[in-house]
């Protein structure tokens, strides 16, 4: 295929299109992506698929953290198996326990619920440095920072890990990220 072919099908959204023609998408800080780097690999995807759905399929192999594949993922429903899959990047994988659809944390007196994005059942916790998962997979929450625990069961006491430092918190489908913030935001 090449970059006219992509542009004019009527297979892809325009946002995916301005996804994948990233050098004219919006934003290029350079603190976050290199975004000629993504560029490149893009145009090389695009050079290397036959058919759209050969693109989708390469974009999620070789590019598994960028909008992109974030946008192909969503449309398959598949959000939770895609960052699932990538297990092996966290710091921590568990199962918490939501009564009131939430992941609990907490320090001393003070405790939060956080939504988990589906409600009550079994939710899936995963702690992890910034860059190690598809942030563009799941909704963007809220930030904590300190020394916090974080519980088992959304309506209990029982403390799985502590965790310190700034994180950004991410929910989508019985799924709670805890993103450790390395650079200054």
């Amino acid at each position: 295929m090449n970059v006219k072919e992509v542009l004019q099908t009527d297979e892809l959204t325009l946002f995916q299109k301005r996804c994948l023609n990233v050098k004219d998408f919006l934003g290029r800080d350079k603190k976050i992506m290199d975004y000629d780097l993504l560029a490149r690999e893009t145009r090389k995807i695009i050079a290397d698929a036959k058919d759209i759905q050969e693109l989708k399929n390469l974009c999620i192999e070789r590019l598994p953290n960028s909008q992109i594949t974030a946008e192909f993922i969503k449309e398959l429903g598949e959000e939770k198996q895609h960052l699932l899959k990538h297990k092996e990047n966290y710091t921590l994988v568990f199962q918490a326990i939501s009564d009131v659809g939430s992941v609990k944390i907490g320090s001393g007196t003070l405790s939060i619920k956080l939504k988990n994005g589906t409600g009550d059942g079994e939710t899936t916790v995963i702690v992890t440095d910034e860059g190690t998962f598809n942030s563009h997979l799941l909704d963007f929450d809220t930030e904590v920072s300190g020394e916090f625990d974080i519980y088992n069961y959304d309506c209990g006491d029982e403390v799985v890990v502590t965790i310190r430092g700034r994180y950004l918190v991410y929910n989508k489908q019985g799924v709670v990220v805890f993103s450790k913030i390395k650079r200054e935001v």
